[in-house]
Formats: structure tokens, sequence, C-alpha cells
């Protein structure tokens, strides 16, 4: 969502006033207070944000995510998102951000 809502704002500032309250003129604005919004949620009702919520001991390397990147790519033929166009260096970004500790 963080990589998407930017490119197209007005969807998802629909999203954030009508589904989760964000009251903000600006659409890119109410864009990226609505993803942030909806994250928070997630948070709240115990939904995983990255690969450490599953387990501690998860470890992904560059490889692998390589990997898994490829193979999305490769299935889906390159036709990733239908809001925005995915790239493939995008997918990788995204499976790294997973490695992250929030």
């Amino acid at each position: 969502m963080r990589l998407v809502a930017p490119k197209k704002p007005e969807i998802f500032a629909r999203f954030a006033r009508k589904v989760l309250g964000v009251v903000e003129r600006d659409d890119r604005a109410a864009a990226l207070g609505g993803v942030e919004a909806y994250i928070g949620w997630l948070r709240k009702v115990g939904a995983p944000q990255t690969y450490f919520d599953f387990s501690s001991s998860l470890e992904f390397t560059d490889t692998e995510l390589n990997i898994v990147a490829d193979n999305a790519w490769r299935i889906y033929k390159g036709k990733i998102g239908r809001l925005y166009p995915i790239q493939r260096h995008e997918i990788e970004g995204i499976l790294k951000e997973g490695r992250k500790v929030l």
C-alpha cells in the first residue's frame, strides 16, 4: 500500500475516508494517512506485519527473496498489480521490507 498509494492517491483517499474515517481534503495526504491508519488497525487485530511476527528465528537471505520475486514475476508473467503495475525490482523491495523489525 505504501508503494502504490502515492501513485493512485484518489483511490486510496476514498478508502481512507469511507472506511477508516480519515478527514483530510487533500487526496495524497488522505491516502497516506489511510495507509497508516490501516496498518495501525492490522497491528491492533494482531495481523502479522513482518516475517518476525511469524517467528523471531525466520531469516531470509537476499538470494531466497530474489527467488521468491523471480517466481512471482514468472507465475504472473510480469503482470503484478492492478492499480499500478509493480516492477520486478519493486517486488524484491517489498519482500526485503518484511525483514525489518517494526
